[in-house]
């Protein structure tokens, strides 16, 4: 009973792989973490566990365990959303209703993301499976497979942007890290 749902989890765990990059506030940096027969690395998009139906996306940012605690995998994502998200953010930043894109009410194509801003720490226990984001200066035609996504548009601030017309600096910054890490980067 109980010992064998451990040893599963155990199973499971992710470990940090390869030689630390840097250590930091209390942190120890690595390039890579593996998970299951999965190694992910850092600028890889993957699915996380968010107990509903369809999971978050998000890109791997840092991979890191904690000084005191090395066997806890941990990492930094940077987010995207999926159009229901955006307008839910949008309404809890305080707007009136749903987001408008083009003078009506936004809508995106089924393997549509949005690029974000949101960026937050997480246990490696979410990841599901790695995915591929890729970022894309207009919308695109098709031709994308199973866990393959698009986004060509950022949310911010309660309003949606093309990427190649970003109106901040920090959303311009952040789209061109991004943009040297995805998919697109590898092939």
């Amino acid at each position: 009973g109980e010992e064998e749902s451990e040893g599963e989890e155990d199973e499971e765990a992710a470990v940090a792989v390869g030689r630390p990059s840097h250590r930091a506030d209390g942190k120890v940096f690595y390039r890579q973490m593996k998970k299951g027969e999965e190694t992910y690395e850092v600028g890889q998009d993957c699915y996380l566990e968010n107990g509903a139906d369809v999971p978050y996306v998000a890109r791997l940012q840092e991979i890191f365990v904690y000084s005191f605690a090395s066997s806890e995998v941990y990492f930094n994502a940077r987010w995207y959303y999926r159009e229901g998200d955006v307008h839910e953010y949008a309404k809890m930043a305080g707007a009136s209703g749903k987001v408008k894109y083009e003078g009506g009410t936004l809508t995106a194509a089924p393997s549509e993301l949005f690029f974000s801003l949101h960026f937050d720490e997480n246990h490696s226990d979410c990841v599901l499976r790695p995915c591929a984001v890729h970022l894309l200066d207009e919308r695109p035609d098709g031709g994308f497979g199973p866990h393959e996504f698009f986004a060509w548009r950022a949310y911010e601030k309660k309003a949606v942007y093309p990427l190649e017309a970003l109106p901040t600096k920090k959303l311009r910054d952040a789209y061109a890290t991004e943009a040297k890490r995805g998919p697109a980067a590898k092939a």
